[in-house]
């Protein structure tokens, strides 16, 4: 993909309103993973994305990050508590989004569901389900690994149970089978 098309897709993501109606994006693991889910739909997005040490990365993403904090077009926020980093736009940020071609309006759809569904999730929830959905991506050095088998059960019944996800999912992100994960939400319940 085009460095500059790429720029103008992740500009709109941050300038569309999630399900909560934040423009901002939860983090840089966040986006990354955003944009490889749209890539999976739209082969077209493909910003080189690599199996890394934290799942899927792509270097254009960061060097758009980086061009676009340069520019004053977006902040990264970090917050301690969280050890979270939001990225949104600034007012000129706004202003450069609304300026640009508007993009392919498939694309757009698809990004707009992935960060509705993606940017609410805890940071469990999403590597718990990115790591589910897409194993590919998955490192042999990945360095989450260990935390992802260790909370993919409890995080996928929290999922199933907060209407995140359905059932079949929920399984799957269990690594249970379907006998096992209904008796858990039977006796859990």
């Amino acid at each position: 993909m085009d460095k500059e098309v790429g720029r103008q897709y992740i500009l709109a993501l941050l300038d569309m309103k999630d399900g909560a109606d934040h423009d901002n994006i939860s983090g840089k693991t966040w986006l990354h993973k955003m944009m490889y889910a749209c890539f999976k739909d739209h082969e077209e997005m493909d910003y080189g994305f690599e199996p890394h040490y934290y799942g899927m990365h792509s270097r254009m993403i960061e060097e758009i990050l980086d061009d676009l904090r340069r520019e004053k077009l977006i902040c990264m926020v970090s917050d301690q508590e969280s050890s979270r980093t939001t990225i949104h736009l600034t007012e000129a940020g706004h202003i450069a989004a609304s300026k640009q071609q508007a993009g392919d309006p498939a694309i757009l759809r698809t990004l707009q569901i992935i960060k509705s569904m993606l940017n609410p999730l805890t940071y469990d929830e999403l590597i718990v389900l990115m790591y589910t959905k897409f194993s590919e991506m998955s490192s042999k050095h990945n360095q989450q690994r260990d935390k992802y088998e260790e909370r993919r059960e409890k995080t996928a019944l929290s999922m199933y149970r907060d209407g995140k996800v359905g059932f079949s999912l929920a399984v799957q992100m269990s690594g249970l089978n379907t006998k096992e994960f209904h008796g858990i939400l039977l006796t859990k319940h």
